[in-house]
């Protein structure tokens, strides 16, 4: 009932009252908050040690998610994700489901051809699409490129983006427009400092495409972290990682297009 409170991030040992927790999951579901929850004692050594630690036999993992699917409760695997899915779910508002829920592909935007290509490689993997600009986007984008070089998904702006901080924050303008782009992924390497060019993404991101920063390496100086942080902008360290959670939301969003409902 708190209205501060944005999502729900809870790591579970075992369940006493099924009936109290299936409660309690339909009654954040009513008050439009995702639930995240890591649950432990899944595998058999799992279980001998959530019931050693709180006298309580973990329950059986496949009941559990199918409890969980059907009151859209998301699983994740270890506490890393935990936190991580969490931070992706309270940047969620009502027009950005919706948005998801009906494009569910990815726009990537990268400096590097190398971090372009590793984060271009979401395309299918957990079931995350990689969106076909429309010939509209690429025509707006091409004022900013040179003319050999065709925009395209992952978007290249190599590392002009470091002497023009706002090109990214650009590019991030013209893709959010696009019918198939659900969310943006600026793909960032290591640096000195990205204050500047952070600064101009987080102002960009607060529209209703959801924007996903995945920051190879972070920084050596600078407020990049607390800038992200300030915004509620996501950022993830790991292609993996973010893969992971990016295909979680999208689930989650589709099979829950309105989330104040009693089930998805």
């Amino acid at each position: 009932d708190d209205p501060g409170t944005k999502v729900i991030a809870a790591c579970i040992e075992g369940i006493d009252d099924g009936e109290r927790f299936v409660s309690a999951i339909a009654r954040a579901r009513e008050r439009g908050k995702p639930v995240v929850v890591l649950k432990v004692g899944r595998s058999e050594l799992g279980r001998q040690l959530a019931l050693s630690h709180t006298a309580h036999l973990a329950g059986e993992d496949e009941v559990f998610r199918a409890v969980a699917r059907q009151y859209g409760v998301i699983c994740v695997d270890d506490f890393d994700e935990l936190y991580l899915q969490a931070a992706l779910m309270a940047s969620i508002t009502d027009a950005r489901r919706q948005i998801i829920a009906e494009r569910g592909k990815a726009a990537v935007i990268s400096i590097s051809g190398g971090i372009a290509a590793v984060t271009g490689d979401i395309r299918g993997r957990e079931g995350v699409e990689v969106a076909e600009l429309t010939p509209q986007t690429i025509a707006e984008l091409q004022p900013l490129f040179p003319e050999f070089q065709v925009p395209s998904n992952p978007l290249d702006v190599g590392a002009v983006a470091l002497t023009n901080p706002g090109m990214i924050a650009q590019s991030m303008a013209i893709l959010a427009k696009d019918p198939s782009v659900a969310v943006i992924v600026p793909a960032l390497t290591i640096a000195e400092s990205y204050d500047t060019v952070l600064e101009s993404i987080v102002e960009r991101a607060q529209g209703d495409v959801t924007v996903a920063l995945m920051w190879a390496g972070l920084s050596f100086s600078g407020r990049g972290r607390q800038i992200l942080q300030e915004a509620g902008v996501p950022y993830f360290d790991s292609p993996s990682d973010l893969v992971k959670a990016l295909a979680r939301l999208i689930r989650h969003c589709r099979a829950c297009p309105h989330l104040a409902i009693r089930r998805c």
